[in-house]
């Protein structure tokens, strides 16, 4: 199996399972409505539409409406972080639901349904959701051993030195910084090749865990062709909506007539960001699939 064949088969997979791409979309758009809700409560609560309308609107303003209700803030905070965990543990579900289904689609050749995504989501809720608290500590464990041992001398070195001393902190942050980059990239694909590894073979956490690593240490080239391979897709794919993006903004910068261009290319930019968001949960449930198909081809071996 070579990378190119995993991204074949990864973009079959992903044809065959449309529904997929819906499911991603309907669940976007009603998270983006929750997050909208509080942010339009304290607008029209605190009096800053009407300020909006007149043009009176200024950071003072703001600021003394977060004053003068700092309970409303304070709910508003609340429902915000109630929203986010509840964005962590969809995600978790969504991602057990298509785990599942890819896995059938590539193991046995059956199609999506209903039914059987629900029932993997829950199926493999537990496992996944330790997965990603385990990910999490892990993350930011590694950030602040990592700060720790570098942020330290770095400090002491561009303060309290001069010249030579500023140029080995720099040296030293730029070293630490790649490191840390180093370490995120480990980390990611052990994260993503265990949740797969769950999936894939009904596994227990600490089993996944450690046949991730082994596989990732086993083949490790071909892990790495196919995730650099994913990133330059993406980044091509959004490279060509930004383009088009900036294509529709150079007409409202014409003299005269640019505010009537603006209005009447609104439907166009709308349905251009429809279109990316279609893509872009395209771009995800693809590089789920090609990871799939690399580590279903690798792991026989």
């Amino acid at each position: 199996m070579t990378v190119t064949e995993a991204i074949k088969e990864g973009f079959k997979a992903t044809y065959r399972n449309w529904p997929l791409i819906l499911i991603q979309f309907v669940v976007q758009i009603i998270l983006w409505l929750l997050f909208i809700v509080p942010v339009l409560f304290v607008i029209f609560s605190l009096g800053f539409y009407a300020g909006l309308t007149k043009g009176e609107f200024s950071p003072e303003l703001f600021q003394q409406g977060l004053r003068a209700h700092p309970l409303l803030i304070v709910i508003c905070g609340l429902f915000f972080l109630l929203i986010w965990i509840g964005a962590i543990l969809l995600g978790i579900f969504l991602r057990g639901g298509i785990g599942g289904i890819f896995r059938d689609a590539l193991i046995k050749k059956e199609r999506f349904t209903l039914r059987k995504f629900f029932h993997y989501g829950g199926y493999f809720f537990k496992r996944l959701f330790l997965l990603w608290l385990l990910f999490f500590l892990t993350f930011h464990i590694l950030f602040l051993v990592l700060g720790g041992i570098f942020g330290l001398p770095i400090y002491l070195l561009i303060q309290k030195c001069q010249g030579i001393g500023m140029v080995f902190g720099v040296l030293l942050g730029i070293l630490g910084f790649l490191l840390l980059l180093l370490a995120l990239l480990a980390l990611a694909l052990v994260f993503s090749y265990s949740g797969i590894v769950i999936v894939v073979e009904d596994s227990i956490l600490r089993r996944a865990v450690k046949k991730a690593f082994s596989f990732i240490r086993r083949n490790l080239g071909l892990v790495l062709g196919l995730f650099f391979l994913l990133i330059l897709i993406s980044i091509g794919v959004i490279g060509v909506f930004i383009s088009f993006d900036l294509l529709l903004k150079i007409p409202a910068s014409i003299p005269g007539i640019g505010a009537g261009l603006l209005i009447f290319l609104l439907p166009l930019r709308f349905l251009l960001n429809f279109v990316q968001s279609g893509a872009q949960i395209y771009l995800t449930l693809f590089s789920i699939a090609s990871t799939m198909v690399l580590y279903l081809s690798l792991s026989k071996k």
